[in-house]
């Protein structure tokens, strides 16, 4: 998995390293990633302006507890490998939080 760089805002590194995870072809990476900007634009987005870093840090968070959440209950329907492409994108998301 791309990793992200860290100084940068959380929506820069996102930027940043999706095109990385695309050419080493990790799609889970890439699903991931733009899931999260595209959350991070909608909320911008009904909120008219742009968003603060602690607003994207909740929202890139949210995203991976979504995941992790939707990969037990697929774990828990016998559904082991869609858990764990979700726990892969929920585990590449936190990394952008750290």
């Amino acid at each position: 998995m791309a990793t992200p760089l860290s100084g940068d805002s959380i929506r820069d590194r996102l930027d940043d390293a999706i095109p990385q995870a695309i050419r080493e072809g990790d799609e889970p990476a890439v699903e991931a990633g733009q899931a999260a900007l595209g959350a991070i634009e909608s909320a911008a987005g009904s909120a008219q302006r742009e968003l603060a870093e602690a607003e994207i840090l909740a929202i890139v968070l949210a995203e991976a507890v979504t995941r992790e959440d939707q990969a037990r209950k697929k774990r828990a329907a016998g559904d082991s490998e869609e858990a764990d492409r979700l726990i892969a994108q929920a585990a590449y998301l936190r990394e952008f939080t750290a």
